[in-house]
């Protein structure tokens, strides 16, 4: 909404807010886009705020519990199965002492003697605790690092993406084969998937883009400025200025160096052609010094 739309709102008629203070009405204009800029920007934040959640509530129903509920699964499923197997060893080697015993299995037989030199992987401590960068077997905490480490891969991957490109991924992408790519590639994911969807290049362009706009926007300004002090000095027409001081001398100066004709040698045309060019030449000028 503009500031003549809101001043009508509240009663004023087009004869009043044209006759307002030109410097009054720029000084609420510019308040007005500041206020606008930041509702939009805090609505924008809010809204990428209850997207994320939106996508964490998913991931967490849709793959997180599914997967705890999985490894609890296999974990009981495992226990029970060792158990079973410690069970039915206890049985045999029961029988096989029993055996030995009443004679039916002679003692020189040969026993059932571990391989010294092969050692099973340690998935505990000396404590009896597993030990946390041991194999990810189901019970072992190395498979909830895992977890959460490929559910954090997973995010970055997405808000980063979408940080950048403005979307979400593509319909195509998958997770695990872009983790397979990379691993067959040698690359880390972050590394793999950061080359493959060109972030480097991408980011390079939005701040070559956000520069382009910052210096665009202090060459406005600054435009706007001299426009505005012209237009206080000599109104909008730059072809009529108020009473000033005589430049005869820089007339006279410009005429000698043959920057200029002589007005007194020329006709009304061409002298207000003359005119007209010297006081755009010095907006100009002014222009050039106030960029530089």
């Amino acid at each position: 909404m503009t500031v003549e739309e809101i001043l009508k709102q509240n009663g004023y008629t087009d004869e009043q807010i044209k006759e307002a203070d030109p410097k009054l009405m720029t000084a609420i204009a510019a308040v007005l886009s500041t206020a606008t800029s930041a509702q939009s920007a805090a609505e924008a934040r809010i809204n990428e705020a209850q997207d994320i959640e939106r996508r964490y509530n998913h991931m967490y129903h849709s793959e997180i519990v599914p997967a705890l509920n999985k490894w609890g699964s296999d974990k009981a499923n495992q226990d029970a199965e060792n158990a079973r197997l410690q069970a039915e060893l206890t049985f045999y080697k029961t029988q096989n002492e029993g055996a030995r015993s009443a004679g039916f299995v002679p003692n020189e037989a040969p026993r059932f003697t571990p391989d010294p030199n092969v050692k099973p992987a340690e998935s505990r401590g000396p404590d009896g605790r597993y030990v946390t960068q041991g194999n990810p077997v189901p019970g072992s905490p190395a498979l909830l690092s895992e977890l959460m480490r490929g559910m954090s891969e997973m995010s970055w991957a997405e808000n980063t993406y979408r940080r950048l490109y403005g979307e979400d991924l593509p319909e195509t992408y998958d997770f695990y084969k872009e983790v397979e790519e990379g691993n067959r590639n040698a690359m880390s994911f972050r590394d793999h998937f950061s080359r493959k969807y060109k972030f480097e290049e991408k980011l390079k362009s939005i701040n070559e883009q956000k520069q382009q706009k910052h210096d665009e926007a202090i060459r406005k300004e600054e435009r706007s400025k001299l426009e505005k002090e012209w237009a206080e000095r000599g109104g909008t027409n730059p072809n009529v200025r108020q009473a000033a001081s005589s430049q005869y001398a820089r007339v006279k100066k410009a005429v000698e160096t043959g920057e200029a004709k002589d007005p007194l040698m020329m006709g009304a045309e061409a002298r207000r052609a003359q005119t007209s060019r010297m006081i755009k030449a010095e907006i100009a000028e002014r222009e050039s010094q106030g960029n530089a």
